[in-house]
């Protein structure tokens, strides 16, 4: 990173120079140091949305719309459920709500996240709320309920729902609400609500548009990801090939030829991965990868104000600190079939990706092995910012 006015920009040969080390447990960079901020509580919003409900093929008119809150769908339980074949009923002194369909007992309290079916508990992506007299719960949650099939039309916004027979685990397939481009061979809702493809990554997205928006970048830039050569076509391409070869350097830093400086930077780029047996196929993958993600952020302005923390606000407006530059990164490597994380030590982010077993800390181009934390408490010295995909 350099200087700008003020602020920092980034790029990869910088970024590939810059030294990653762990030095008692705890993650230091030579680079300056980005704060990263604590997980964002989604407020609801005061304005919202109007979506469109289709059940079965059938188009909805429910006396309270559907709407999108902060990117989450939320849905009129008691209409939905009604024409699920539950019945409803609602405790006024304890604003909770029974949904009774066969076997099947669904309860929840409005400004909980917490739902019980037949007594068991599931976490809801977002709090359960009354609008106009209507209890409003996460379009997930019908398909938790009950079984059922659900979809979401970023484009037109609209839920699709298609009835199940019983309740159980849910089932979602979206839409358009996944860009195209890329298989997965998941789908889930992150903690915001937004349907996503890898994990409950959304990339610090605030809205479904926002998530695609990335989803599609990362996508149009990883078409091309297998021309991606080494040293990016430099001049020590060749002493890349050779270290993973089993060729090494000299030792001699006094030897400035070529190959010897060649194979030291190969060694420092590549080195871990070697050593912890990775396949060449693998490497070079992992390396065309990271390579794709740091070409995404080129001239990158992070402000230093430590908001702009998505990879959204990298890609679309080009700002970022070490979170949004994190998000960004990992999302090239979701989408190119890796396991990712986000580690912190309170003070700075970094992208972590799971490759042949092990996992490493991630720069342009550079890979150093790290033993990946359960903790997420931030008064740890290092913690787990973003959970792993897997």
């Amino acid at each position: 990173m350099v200087s700008k006015n003020g602020s920092l920009v980034v790029h990869r040969r910088a970024l590939l120079l810059a030294s990653i080390v762990f030095v008692g447990g705890i993650l230091t960079t030579t680079g300056s140091t980005l704060a990263a901020k604590s997980a964002q509580t989604v407020n609801v919003a005061s304005v919202y949305q109007k979506a469109s409900v289709v059940i079965d093929g059938v188009m909805q008119n429910f006396p309270q719309s559907a709407v999108v809150i902060g990117g989450a769908t939320m849905v009129p339980m008691r209409s939905i459920f009604e024409k699920l074949g539950a019945t409803i009923a609602f405790n006024t002194a304890t604003q909770t709500v029974t949904a009774t369909r066969g076997s099947t007992v669904i309860k929840i309290v409005i400004g909980s996240n917490i739902a019980t079916v037949n007594g068991n508990r599931i976490t809801l992506t977002v709090k359960a709320q009354s609008i106009n007299n209507s209890t409003m719960v996460p379009l997930r949650f019908v398909s938790e309920a009950f079984g059922a099939q659900v979809g979401w039309n970023v484009s037109t916004l609209t839920a699709t729902i298609t009835s199940g027979t019983s309740g159980g685990s849910a089932v979602i397939t979206p839409a358009e609400a996944v860009p195209s481009g890329r298989p997965s061979s998941t789908v889930s809702v992150s903690e915001k609500g937004i349907v996503v493809q890898f994990g409950k990554h959304d990339y610090g997205s605030k809205s479904q548009s926002e998530y695609k928006f990335v989803m599609d970048k990362v996508n149009a830039a990883l078409q091309g990801y297998s021309s991606v050569r080494y040293n990016e076509g430099g001049v020590y391409e060749q002493q890349f090939k050779d270290f993973l070869a089993g060729q090494r350097w000299s030792g001699n830093t006094s030897d400035r030829s070529t190959q010897n400086k060649g194979l030291k930077i190969a060694e420092g780029a590549l080195g871990q991965l070697v050593a912890n047996g990775v396949s060449s196929s693998t490497i070079e993958k992992a390396y065309q990868t990271s390579i794709v993600a740091y070409t995404l952020l080129d001239n990158t302005v992070d402000p230093r104000t430590g908001k702009p923390d998505s990879a959204f606000t990298a890609l679309n407006d080009k700002i970022a600190d070490c979170d949004g530059i994190s998000n960004v990164v990992i999302a090239t490597f979701d989408a190119n079939g890796f396991n990712t994380a986000i580690v912190s030590n309170g003070a700075d982010a970094k992208p972590v990706v799971q490759i042949e077993g092990n996992w490493y800390v991630v720069s342009s181009g550079t890979f150093a092995k790290t033993t990946l934390l359960t903790t997420t408490s931030q008064s740890a010295p290092l913690f787990l910012y973003t959970a792993p995909t897997l």
